[in-house]
């Protein structure tokens, strides 16, 4: 298996969000750690957006990037194909590479049932807006 690798400026203080489990001081800066015979050729990280570019990438092989493991991740690469992505060495994330993988885009994207809760705010927000002006317009005609 692969060493963790650091979320340096990524993870809240005092471990509010390391995963149980996880520990701090085995995450170090910028280590990105491959398996299965794929080289790492370059990186470029953005908060929990990842780009990585590969070569001798093979199914089977993997990467670990240096953002912590938790659901709502997704990774795709220069084929089109959707990664799967798993919980890594120290709960960082861990992709699974496809043969000619060579460019990987890893973002957060969340989960559905936070996309439910952001229509379900909005309408309500909306909603209130509306009852707001029917309500005054009913006082003012009063």
């Amino acid at each position: 298996k692969g060493q963790a690798v650091s979320t340096s400026g990524s993870v809240g203080f005092d471990n509010e969000y390391y995963i149980r489990g996880t520990s701090p001081y085995m995450l170090e800066a910028s280590r990105y750690v491959t398996g299965g015979g794929v080289q790492l050729v370059d990186y470029e990280k953005d908060r929990t957006n990842v780009n990585v570019t590969l070569s001798g990438a093979t199914k089977g092989s993997w990467i670990e990037v240096p953002l912590l493991w938790y659901p709502g991740y997704q990774a795709k690469d220069n084929l089109g194909n959707r990664l799967e992505i798993i919980d890594g060495d120290n709960h960082v994330l861990r992709v699974l590479l496809e043969d000619g993988s060579s460019q990987v885009r890893i973002s957060y994207i969340g989960l559905w049932y936070f996309r439910v809760a952001e229509f379900i705010s909005l309408a309500t927000i909306v909603w209130f807006v509306m009852w707001y002006k029917k309500s005054k317009k009913v006082r003012i005609s009063s």
